[in-house]
């Protein structure tokens, strides 16, 4: 199995850091494990968030210093049957090829949905000036082209 660079110093990241080594550890090359970033979907809670804050003005908190990568839902029920059908291995990261901040993602969609609406409440993660990293940045190439997309592709698609 490939070694990847890992970097958790939440103690969630460090349990499934553990819980990853573990499996490895009894299952050995049989293992597969994908990691994913945040999730979005038509049905999902994070856009049903948006759409409620837009309809009832309600204010949402989103980071202006995480950088991030997204993912659909049926773009990752897509990616998984992929990796099953062709019985890939070991641990890849799924997400978007591109990254943006939390905030420039959420007001690309807002904009989109309420064009002037003004209901974000930028934060600074871990209240620091200093730009932190929430992505996964994919390193093999046995993942096909059309099986990936953009941010913005992903925001086409909620709105």
């Amino acid at each position: 199995m490939e070694k990847v660079l890992i970097l958790a110093e939440s103690d969630y990241g460090k349990f499934k850091i553990a819980c990853e080594n573990i499996l490895k550890e009894i299952l050995d090359e049989r293992v597969i494990v994908s990691r994913i970033p945040a999730i979005w979907g038509k049905n999902s809670p994070r856009l049903h968030l948006i759409k409620e804050s837009i309809k009832n003005n309600k204010i949402i908190d989103v980071y202006n210093n995480l950088v991030c990568n997204n993912l659909l839902d049926a773009q990752l029920a897509k990616q998984l049957r992929f990796i099953i059908e062709n019985q890939l291995k070991g641990i890849i990261h799924l997400g978007t090829k591109d990254c943006m901040t939390q905030g420039q993602f959420y007001e690309q969609i807002i904009s989109k949905l309420a064009c002037e609406k003004n209901i974000l409440r930028y934060q600074s993660y871990q209240d620091k000036d200093v730009t932190y990293y929430f992505q996964l940045t994919s390193n093999r190439e046995d993942l096909p082209d059309f099986l990936q997309c953009t941010n913005e592709e992903i925001i086409g698609h909620l709105v």
